[in-house]
């Protein structure tokens, strides 16, 4: 899915330009954020696209019962 190109928080270290979604960059740096909905993480994004694919598949399993 497209959440985490489009949802999932970036963020960029200002010392060195590298992009991270980690708050402070290995650098030691504290890194800004430059995109995304702020504190979506990559586990919240995962969890998010579990359970719509779940939904996704429930919703065929019932269409296909009824259509028998």
């Amino acid at each position: 899915m497209l959440t985490g190109a489009t949802l999932q928080e970036r963020r960029r270290c200002p010392a060195c330009g590298a992009g991270t979604e980690r708050a402070v960059h290995g650098c030691g740096t504290r890194t800004v954020r430059v995109g995304g909905v702020p504190g979506l993480g990559n586990d919240a994004v995962n969890v998010l696209c579990g359970a719509v694919g779940a939904l996704a598949g429930g919703a065929a399993a019932l269409l296909a019962a009824r259509t028998g």
